[in-house]
């Protein structure tokens, strides 16, 4: 991260995500390292809404979530708790485009942050993504995508265009892409023959 930092001449701001491997002790060693950083957010360093309140109360940097807060009933806990600045949601795992935009209400109300996770998902959820982030005023962090690392995806044209860290939301009806029947079917049967890890 350090080499990073130097070579992007603070240009851009970082993230680093342990995917809540890390115990609050190994964090609240690396903060000082970390907090010397051009950081955007450090994203679920340690699991459960407790510890990440045990860090949140060192951090002078924000922490954010998709690990934590994954149903609305998270949400509550985690502000009383002041355990995260940032909620990071998918479309996919809130049950959708309309609980989503009520989280981002929730986030709002509460005076939480609110961004959009990447969790290897296909073109659609990303389109669904891009929507909402463009219509939720509350999204003040870029969202993630991995849609640069697919080798294939399900709608006719993926949504690679990135250009200058901005990624256009698809025009058109719907979720303006289009689903691609035979590339829906196959990728269907090998989820089902690999599972999510495939």
């Amino acid at each position: 991260m350090e080499a990073l930092e130097e070579a992007l001449q603070g240009t851009v701001k970082l993230r680093v995500d342990p995917n809540a491997a890390w115990t609050v002790a190994d964090t609240l060693r690396m903060l000082p390292r970390l907090q010397k950083l051009n950081m955007d957010y450090l994203e679920d360093p340690v699991e459960g809404l407790d510890a990440l309140a045990r860090i949140r109360q060192e951090a002078h940097m924000p922490l954010a979530t998709n690990m934590s807060v994954v149903k609305p009933d998270d949400v509550p806990a985690a502000f009383r708790l002041g355990a995260v600045d940032v909620i990071l949601a998918d479309v996919h795992k809130w049950g959708g485009i309309s609980p989503t935009r009520k989280l981002a209400a929730t986030c709002e109300f509460l005076g939480l942050s609110m961004s959009m996770h990447s969790g290897s998902e296909l073109g659609i959820s990303t389109a669904a993504h891009l929507h909402v982030a463009a219509a939720t005023r509350i999204i003040d962090h870029a969202m993630d995508t991995t849609l640069t690392l697919q080798e294939s995806d399900i709608i006719d044209e993926p949504l690679h265009d990135v250009r200058g860290g901005v990624l256009p939301v698809p025009g058109g009806p719907g979720l303006g892409v289009t689903i691609n029947e035979e590339k829906l079917r196959y990728h269907a049967a090998q989820n089902e023959r690999d599972g999510d890890a495939a």
